[in-house]
């Protein structure tokens, strides 16, 4: 299950635990769209603490990233290298 917290005066979102499953991945999105209007522009999403990320939320992040900039703003998706939710961060940027 993940935990969310948002961070207002660093325009970051912060998760942790494990985005496995739909409701996951809904907690997240319903987050980000509240906190993204705050964010005048440039939002951090900390996926440092996060242990797992299934297939359809890496692909969602990456997807907002990517709106994002086409919109002119600024998305980073900050997380730990080499981990397995880089990996998934980085196939979900491959495949689409």
């Amino acid at each position: 299950m993940a935990h969310v917290r948002c961070e207002t005066e660093s325009r970051r979102l912060r998760l942790s635990g494990a985005v496995l499953d739909a409701a996951d991945l809904a907690d997240v999105v319903e987050t980000l769209e509240r906190f993204a209007e705050s964010c005048h522009g440039q939002l951090v999403i900390d996926l440092t603490a996060v242990t797992e990320l299934a297939a359809p939320a890496a692909r969602h992040l990456v997807e907002v990233r990517r709106s994002a900039a086409a919109e002119g703003r600024r998305v980073t998706l900050l997380r730990r290298h080499g981990t397995p939710v880089d990996d998934a961060l980085h196939a979900a940027a491959s495949s689409g």
